[in-house]
């Protein structure tokens, strides 16, 4: 399930805690951010702090402790740069991200990608 921190939250709200729909609770969540060098929103948007692309906001932290347990698995957006230096930069970030800073949550289970 996933895609943005809203969608997951009101999914939460009016289906997971209403007991009298019995629905069965996600074994994961998808959430999206940037791994792009002056790209907007910045680098890693959404994964310590909220990040907007338009579309629903994306904050990592809180749909994690909205859905405990669950496995998460991120994709970054790698918008097509004017440049093919950039292009080439944008390939090797998207083949294989690996969130790498100590403040990340031992929830994150999966990675996926999308380029």
């Amino acid at each position: 399930m996933g895609q943005d921190s809203g969608t997951l939250a009101d999914y939460r709200s009016q289906v997971l805690d209403d007991a009298a729909l019995d629905a069965p609770r996600p074994g994961g969540v998808t959430l999206y951010t940037n791994l792009v060098e002056g790209g907007s929103p910045a680098p890693l948007a959404g994964m310590f702090s909220p990040a907007d692309w338009g579309s629903g906001t994306v904050d990592f932290t809180t749909t994690l402790n909205q859905y405990p347990g669950a496995a998460l698995a991120w994709a970054c957006t790698c918008p097509t740069p004017p440049r093919a230096a950039a292009t080439s930069r944008c390939a090797r970030s998207s083949a294989a991200p690996t969130p790498t800073s100590p403040r990340s949550s031992p929830r994150s289970t999966a990675a996926t990608s999308t380029g």
